[in-house]
């Protein structure tokens, strides 16, 4: 830290919060809130099969994510700027382990084919440690070594680090089905470009402006209400979600599942076949399926409709309707 900085009338031994942070904090966990109804959307037939897999909601999920791991290095450089308090940092990384730890546990059970075993909470964890390394490193040999960690994937995974006990590092050739995984490789690799932001925001006087800014509003106050409660936001939102969607379904009765089951069945057939051809297929899978009581097997998911006998047979009949 530069004298300036000690000397600086905004910016005094305890850092103040800094409105503009718990702003792009809250956008932040408001995407997280939009993606994740989606998937609640998805989940309950509100939307096609396979929505929130498409590449537009695959890129808005990473720049979700990689807008909070940014944040994380950011707020450690500008948390421990006058001095690295011991006693804040072990008791934050405290809480997110903890919590880290309760989501696994809890996916595991409501969840085990995709259960969160390492995912933002896990890697805000891993990371605030590894950053401790980097926190009294100059900027440029820290932009370097992001760099090392974003492009890491494309040269050093090997099958020397695949198995369950190097998942974590994002090395590994594989990695089974999970709901959430941001690995170290190459996710730390933005902490570190959050640090050497928040670096040369200190060098060249931008924190210092960006302390100033301190409008008072409905929307800041709500923003920074969110921001300072940003772990419990996230533990909290899906089940309210959920909870809330489960309860309009319960009144309402829920989607019709059909069209949007046809949809998608036409679209992966219309890949090998003519698109006439795929709609008689479909509708005739759908009300074979329903004939034979395997419908509601299908939608609860408990019949694998991939390798479920009874349905593949249907599948060969609607196929060759006249054999």
């Amino acid at each position: 830290m530069s004298a300036n900085d000690q000397a600086s009338p905004i910016w005094p031994g305890n850092n103040p919060r800094i409105v503009a942070i718990d702003v792009v904090r809250a956008l932040a966990l408001l995407a997280m809130a939009i993606y994740h109804f989606a998937w609640d959307l998805e989940y309950f037939g509100y939307t096609e099969p396979g929505t929130i897999v498409s590449t537009g909601w695959i890129v808005f999920a990473r720049l979700t994510a990689g807008s909070f791991m940014v944040l994380v290095g950011i707020g450690i450089i500008y948390s421990h700027a006058a001095g690295f308090k011991k006693r804040s940092f072990w008791i934050r990384l405290a809480k997110v382990s903890v919590a880290a730890i309760a989501i696994s546990i809890a996916t595991w059970f409501l969840m085990p084919q995709g259960f969160i075993f390492y995912g933002i909470l896990h890697s805000i964890a891993v990371s605030s440690v590894l950053a401790l390394l980097f926190i009294k490193m100059p900027w440029f040999v820290n932009l370097v070594v992001a760099i090392f960690f974003l492009t890491g994937p494309f040269y050093l995974k090997t099958q020397l680090l695949t198995g369950p006990v190097w998942y974590w590092l994002g090395l590994s050739l594989y990695v089974p089905p999970t709901n959430d995984f941001e690995p170290v490789f190459p996710w730390f690799g933005l902490v570190l470009l959050g640090m050497v932001a928040a670096r040369l925001s200190i060098d060249y006087g931008i924190r210092e402006k960006l302390a100033s800014w301190r409008p008072d509003n409905v929307w800041i106050r709500i923003s920074s209400f969110f921001s300072r409660h940003s772990l419990v936001t996230y533990l909290l939102h899906q089940p309210i979600l959920l909870g809330l969607l489960w309860v309009f379904v319960f009144i309402t009765g829920g989607p019709d599942p059909t069209p949007g089951f046809v949809n998608v069945c036409v679209r992966n057939c219309s890949i090998t076949r003519d698109k006439q051809f795929c709609g008689e297929f479909c509708g005739c899978v759908t009300r074979e399926l329903k004939t034979q009581n395997l419908w509601d097997g299908i939608q609860s998911r408990k019949i694998d409709i991939n390798n479920d006998q009874r349905v593949k047979k249907i599948i060969n009949s609607c196929s060759f309707p006249d054999k």
